[in-house]
């Protein structure tokens, strides 16, 4: 199989793993053969297979300071609680900053600040905080400002905010330019000097929110602060660093594991009204999950920083009455659906121009549109990367200026050909990281940005075709893919990047009664050569060569690759087969 190139010419590879311990893991935990594959396969090791699947919290979280300037800002934001300043806070409008915002904002009030306000700036304000938003703070009266999930770049409003006799926090996890604002402290385990390799690396802001708040917590306490009120409970905070880390979608490894492993079990306690109200809108019966934060209730909360206020999912994160959190959740849903018909319009003419080109041997896509929503061109890239396999760029164009996104795929590092494009001048502005990048440019320019891209990706791919590997952990056959191995893979959860849902593959199979529903997924059913059947579904499939290979199979064999997922349906649990690719036997 390791040869394999399917219809969607991607090269198919089994995830490495550990042979000699492939025994050792099977027979001293009693597991299946795929499960023991796919726990070797992400680092387990048979001694540490109980560990893995039920963490601790209070004997792995690593101490906070451990991550430079923590322990100066525990001190400053602790001084301000006890000496009853105004402070106030600075987020971002993505589902990160919005549960960074919310955990902080409620840590603070929770813990004895007298005076805390918030600021979240709609996105056409663009991203990070600015000069008149620190204005802003000081005519409020705030002693102390600190900025979540941004402010590591924000040089103009820190120096403005340090101007106006102004103390700042910066609690944030993006990558730094290549030097630092004059904050008072900069809590980022991404700033020079950091450990590459530390325990923080890839902590969401929200993480990184919650380390400070374990910080403080520990200099309140030290400063007597708790010895005449109660000390909040900082597990209360943990289902809002499971969605904003799984909305962020950095890699689920380590302490992100840990926060969202906890996160979604306080969660499905169901003790935040928003949370709550919003599940029963959206008729959500069974516990929240990483499914449920990163496609369901994290879409309606991005939506308002996308099509609407950016606000409300604050307001639905904080909210103390059922009644506020209702008014609030109705109107993300709505908003979502709003957000999803501006998304299919701007993604069904990207197509149209994508296609209407000779992509030839092209080694990216960029579209161009004007007037397009802001807020949707990040979504539309990275399904435009899904369809074609290629970096993908949406730019939307308003009285000559161009905002876009990129997407990119594995292999090519967009970001630091952003970042040599903002430098050289090509473009006015740029970062992110490898996968995911924003950008403004004077359309003017749009040849030279397309000519500098086509040069960089060629640098880097260094004389090698553009070629998508997925990987899978097993091969299995279809009367294993039942209730009981994909309840015992749930041992994995919870998935996101770098603890990537298992995928199997089942040779030589037959479909039948392939047949379109739904908003164009595929509906079949997978026969094996055992004789085994499974329901199987590939979503969003109908118009892609996936989807017309199964639609237009007339009895021929397939190798079908897809992850084995367990479905609820009027209080009975069946299995379904989610085809992610298909090659020909």
């Amino acid at each position: 199989m390791e040869n394999v190139i399917s219809c969607t010419c991607q090269r198919w590879k089994q995830r490495p793993f550990d042979h000699s311990k492939l025994a050792k893991m099977i027979q001293q935990h009693g597991l299946p053969d795929v499960l023991a594959k796919a726990m070797l396969a992400r680092g387990v090791n048979p001694d540490d297979f109980s560990s893995y699947v039920s963490p601790k919290l209070a004997s792995n979280l690593p101490d906070p300071s451990l991550i430079a300037d923590m322990d100066r800002a525990a001190d400053r934001i602790a001084a301000a609680i006890i000496k009853g300043e105004h402070i106030f806070v600075y987020g971002d409008y993505d589902v990160d900053g919005a549960t960074s915002t919310s955990l902080i904002y409620m840590f603070l009030k929770d813990a004895g600040a007298k005076q805390v306000s918030v600021r979240i700036p709609e996105r056409n304000e663009g991203y990070d905080a600015d000069s008149e938003s620190m204005k802003e703070a000081w005519n409020a009266g705030a002693s102390l400002v600190i900025t979540v999930d941004c402010g590591t770049t924000a040089f103009e409003a820190i120096e403005t905010a340090k101007e106006l006799g102004m103390d700042v926090v910066v609690i944030d996890h993006h990558e730094q330019a290549e030097h630092l604002p004059p904050a008072d402290a900069i809590v980022n385990p991404k700033v020079a000097g950091q450990s590459r390799e530390g325990p923080f690396l890839h902590l969401a802001a929200v993480g990184v929110v919650f380390m400070v708040t374990i910080a403080v917590s520990r200099a309140l306490r030290n400063f007597g602060w708790y010895d005449q009120r109660k000390e909040p409970d900082l597990k209360q905070y943990l289902d809002l660093v499971a969605l904003g880390t799984v909305c962020d979608v950095v890699k689920l490894i380590g302490v992100n594991r840990l926060f969202v492993k906890a996160g979604t079990l306080i969660a499905s306690q169901n003790t935040r009204v928003g949370l709550k109200v919003l599940s029963q809108i959206l008729n959500i019966t069974q516990p929240l999950s990483t499914y449920h934060f990163g496609f369901v209730i994290g879409p309606r909360i991005n939506a308002g920083g996308r099509v609407g206020p950016s606000s409300l999912g604050f307001r639905l994160l904080t909210a103390v009455s059922e009644a506020e959190a209702l008014s609030v959740a109705k109107e993300l849903d709505e908003l979502n659906l709003k957000r999803r018909e501006i998304e299919a319009a701007v993604m069904y003419q990207t197509i149209n121009q994508i296609e209407a080109q000779d992509l030839g041997d092209a080694k990216f896509i960029m579209a161009i549109g004007d007037n397009w929503q802001q807020g949707v061109v990040g979504i539309v890239a990275g399904r435009l990367r899904e369809r074609y396999g290629l970096p993908s760029l949406v730019v939307t164009v308003e009285d000559g200026k161009a905002k876009g996104s990129g997407r990119s795929i594995d292999g090519i590092d967009l970001g630091s050909i952003i970042i040599a494009a903002a430098k050289e001048g090509i473009i006015t502005d740029g970062g992110g990281h490898s996968m995911a990048v924003g950008f403004s440019f004077d359309i003017a320019n749009a040849d030279k940005f397309r000519q500098f891209l086509d040069k960089s990706i060629q640098q880097q791919l260094n004389g090698e075709d553009i070629q998508q590997t997925i990987e899978y952990d097993a091969i299995v056959a279809a009367r294993a893919v039942n209730l009981k191995t994909a309840s015992q893979l749930k041992a994995l959860e919870p998935y996101g990047a770098g603890n990537e849902e298992p995928a199997f593959v089942i040779q030589n199979a037959l479909v039948n009664n392939a047949t379109i529903v739904g908003s164009g997924h595929v509906r079949c059913v997978i026969k094996g050569v055992d004789g085994g059947s499974v329901r199987a579904i590939a979503f969003r499939a109908a118009d892609s060569a996936l989807g017309k290979v199964l639609l237009e199979n007339r009895g021929e064999p397939l190798h079908i690759m897809g992850k084995m997922r367990l479905d609820n349906w009027n209080q009975r649990e069946t299995v379904t087969f989610n085809i992610l690719d298909i090659a020909r036997a």
